[in-house]
C-alpha cells in the first residue's frame, strides 16, 4: 500500500538529535541488561543442573513433599 505524500507527512515524526542519541542510549543499556539477564538464567540453570546431577534423591524428596502440599491445597480450596 502506497501512502500519499499528504498521509507520508503525517506518520513522519521529526526528532532532535539529541533525542536520537539518548534513544539509541537507551537501547544500548537495555541490550545490556537483556545480557546480563540472559547470563544470571544460564548461571541458575546451571547450578541447578548441578544440583539435580549432585542430589537427585533429595529434590525427588522435594519435589514429593510439594506435590502433597499442592494436591493438600486444592483439595482443602474444593472442599
Amino acid at each position: 500500500m502506497e501512502l500519499s505524500r499528504k498521509e507520508h507527512r503525517k506518520t513522519v515524526m521529526w526528532l532532535s538529535r539529541k533525542r536520537i542519541m539518548l534513544l539509541e542510549q537507551e537501547i544500548t543499556e537495555c541490550r545490556k541488561e537483556v545480557q546480563n539477564l540472559k547470563h544470571e538464567m544460564n548461571e541458575q540453570v546451571m547450578q541447578m543442573a548441578e544440583k539435580i546431577l549432585r542430589q537427585p534423591e533429595e529434590l525427588s524428596k522435594e519435589i514429593d513433599s510439594q506435590k502433597k502440599v499442592d494436591a493438600f491445597v486444592n483439595e482443602f480450596i474444593r472442599h
